[in-house]
């Protein structure tokens, strides 16, 4: 069990880093219970529409694993197929493609906050006046869902190339895609699965978490989409480093303005929240005070 699980972390050293940047921010400023929210709602929704998709094409459209350019020992949740089977026997999901969606959905969920929560500095701090209304509403659902699918545009094209670089060629689709070999079909299943996490996520905040504990860390209002940014500039770097260009200059062409828009909104754009607003934070978040 150890060498399995040593090998798991081995194969895929980057999502580690993703998901201790997400446990290590998420926990303090949102809750232990919201965070494991994220990390167990993501993994489930995330596993069940693979698991799917490999076998019924839906959502993200026919796609498969290649289990033999896989680790021997890397964890497959589900198994693996018989020895000599057939390229594109479904079995399995690698346990590393599922829990990439629990980091991904906060980092995506985080990003939104940021520009439907008000905004308020103390101390020389950028800080969210985040209250449960904006955290579970409407708003905040979709523009998650629109960050959470964005970013796998940037995300995925890479990834499905990873036989240039350390990921390796882990798995394919049915048939080559429009958007640099991956098929729309595949982006279209991402912001479907993005909505549904995040309408389950909100649901069980709103009806079920009434108070967490939390805790203050410095510019609490840029750690989850900081590691929105991150995540797409790590892919973008990638894509430039294997020398796919057209596939680096479109992922900034997404990135840049995201990051444009966060930092006109830090600056004051849309203006600060209000003694109302920072007194109603305070109120649903005492422990943020």
């Amino acid at each position: 069990m150890i060498e399995v699980l040593w090998h798991t972390l081995a194969a895929r050293p980057y999502v580690w880093v993703f998901m201790a940047a997400f446990l290590a921010t998420a926990v303090p400023s949102l809750g232990r219970k919201r965070a494991a929210l994220f990390l167990v709602t993501g993994y489930i929704v995330a596993f069940a529409s693979e698991f799917c998709s490999i076998r019924n094409g839906f959502p993200y459209g026919p796609y498969f694993y290649r289990y033999d350019n896989l680790d021997p020992l890397e964890l497959v949740v589900g198994g693996r197929p018989p020895v000599g089977s057939p390229v594109g026997t479904p079995a399995g999901v690698p346990f590393f493609d599922s829990l990439s969606y629990s980091f991904m959905a906060y980092a995506s969920y985080m990003l939104a906050l940021f520009f439907t929560a008000p905004l308020f500095t103390r101390d020389r701090d950028l800080r969210l006046a985040d209250t449960r209304a904006n955290r579970t509403s409407d708003a905040t659902w979709f523009l998650a869902t629109f960050f959470m699918g964005l970013l796998d545009v940037i995300v995925d094209p890479v990834a499905f190339q990873g036989d240039r670089w350390f990921l390796g060629k882990i798995y394919g689709y049915a048939e080559d895609g429009a958007y640099f070999h991956v098929p729309f079909s595949n982006q279209l299943g991402w912001w479907l699965v993005a909505a549904v996490t995040f309408y389950v996520v909100l649901k069980i905040d709103a009806l079920w978490i009434p108070r967490d504990t939390q805790r203050r860390l410095p510019f609490r209002a840029l750690l989850g989409p900081g590691i929105w940014i991150g995540c797409a500039a790590f892919n973008i770097i990638m894509a430039f480093r294997i020398g796919e260009t057209g596939l680096g200059f479109s992922g900034l062409y997404i990135l840049a303005p995201i990051v444009a828009l966060l930092g006109a909104r830090a600056l004051g754009a849309g203006g600060r929240a209000s003694p109302e607003e920072i007194a109603a934070h305070e109120r649903d978040n005492p422990d943020l005070c």
